[in-house]
């Protein structure tokens, strides 16, 4: 099943706050050029998701329910 939707916030902005927020810890497994992928661990809920960070799109996998986000620009909206 696909649902999409759209958000108010910017791709860069979502990333900003992948690698560097107060509420989880994140972790970069693996750097390359055009893709990073990290984990976000909280340790409040003892959860985590792997996300895959490209140049126009992100790629978020939940743990537990393993949903898969896909992020994106569309257009010219950044």
């Amino acid at each position: 099943m696909k649902i999409q939707f759209e958000i108010k916030e910017k791709l860069p902005e979502i990333i900003a706050e992948i690698r560097h927020s107060d509420k989880w810890q994140t972790q970069v497994v693996e750097k390359t050029h055009g893709l990073e992928r990290v984990t976000i661990k909280d340790p409040d809920y003892n959860s985590e998701a792997c996300i895959e960070i490209w140049e126009h799109e992100i790629h978020i996998r939940t743990a537990w329910s393993n949903y898969t986000y896909r992020i994106f620009s569309r257009g010219d909206s950044y």
